[in-house]
């Protein structure tokens, strides 16, 4: 979606090897990085004080009563 947008630039290699790679070697890529923080130790908290004021570029519909709704914070990464 970001590359449909035009908010990332990939390779033809990149985007091939992202289009096959599994949710389980993604988690043993990040497995070090997630080792680095304690559990449960975030920079952000969920709450909707600021959503309304803060302009945020969706890329989909916005709906949190549907099943499977996430909200990701891009930028405390």
């Amino acid at each position: 979606m970001l590359e449909r947008c035009q908010e990332i630039e990939l390779s033809k290699g990149t985007k091939e090897l992202l289009l096959k790679i599994s949710s389980a070697s993604i988690d043993r890529c990040l497995g070090s990085v997630r080792r680095q923080s304690p559990p449960g130790l975030s920079t952000t908290k969920p709450g909707s004080l600021l959503k309304n004021l803060i302009p945020v570029d969706t890329f989909t519909a916005w709906n949190e009563e549907r099943p499977g709704f996430m909200e990701i914070d891009l930028v405390a990464y």
